[in-house]
């Protein structure tokens, strides 16, 4: 979404602050120096304030990067609130899917991570549409003055509506599970109504399995299990290598859609 909306906001943004090519370019990339840091640190800080309070922090990010551009007098100003909310999209890229994936039921959590990316486009959809209404509110001087602002406060709204979602929501039964809640668990698995009695003591006895430190145990199975079904194919000399091979294949195709994809050539840039 970020990346829709500094399209939009680059060339009045440039304008106003009287920037030069390098300077544009800092403007429209220095969040993603915050996507670095908060996708580096999602985990950790999921994992020791746990996955609610750290999608709050989030919202918090979106909130505060939306007001600060709206006041901020310079680049570098600019470029700080930029960082602050590309540590929340950073950060939400990954405690998101985590959150998602820890408190649906099997048998729901592809379409409800499905929900998660559907969200995603239709937020972009939103912020090219958010854009184009602002742009003809006014004309170019105004623009340059008050509208690319505008096009960065809009984001205020849905962090606030992200914020307050995630007060009602409950806690990941696997993250209280790993701190030793375990009061909370069943009240948690009731109110989400969704389990079954065997499967929410299946879904428990796999909590408690990793919770307690043997998560080493379930990957070995998967990478066995993956070697296996591998090492049948007439190409492939031993597990070993057919699994090094699988995760190239697997990564690779996502690093280079990554570069190639709708974001990179929508991103601004200068000649």
């Amino acid at each position: 979404l970020d990346t829709i909306v500094i399209s939009g906001a680059i060339r009045d943004l440039t304008e106003h602050f009287n920037l030069n090519a390098a300077a544009t370019d800092w403007a429209a990339g220095c969040a993603l120096i915050g996507c670095i840091v908060g996708a580096a640190s999602a985990g950790s800080v999921a994992d020791f304030f746990g996955r609610k309070k750290a999608l709050a922090a989030c919202a918090t990010c979106f909130a505060v990067s939306s007001l600060g551009i709206w006041f901020a007098g310079n680049l570098p100003q600019f470029s700080v609130w930029r960082m602050i909310g590309g540590l929340g999209i950073g950060a939400a890229s990954i405690i998101a899917p985590m959150y998602i994936a820890e408190i649906a039921p099997t048998r729901h959590r592809g379409r409800l991570v499905t929900l998660y990316q559907l969200g995603i486009v239709l937020g972009i959809l939103a912020a090219v549409f958010s854009n184009m209404l602002i742009e003809r509110m006014g004309n170019e001087a105004w623009n340059t003055v008050t509208g690319w602002r505008l096009m960065f406060l809009v984001g205020f709204v849905p962090a606030m509506l992200f914020a307050i979602t995630i007060l009602p929501t409950l806690e990941s039964p696997r993250w209280l599970m790993k701190v030793g809640q375990t009061h909370a668990i069943g009240k948690i698995t009731r109110c989400i109504e969704l389990y079954g009695p065997d499967a929410t003591t299946a879904a428990l006895r796999c909590i408690t399995m990793t919770a307690d430190g043997n998560a080493g145990f379930l990957r070995s199975t998967i990478i066995e299990a993956l070697t296996k079904v591998l090492h049948k194919h007439p190409n492939w000399r031993d597990s070993e290598k057919s699994l090094h091979a699988a995760m190239e294949s697997w990564c690779w195709p996502d690093v280079w859609g990554q570069i190639t994809n709708d974001q990179a050539k929508i991103f601004p840039h200068t000649a």
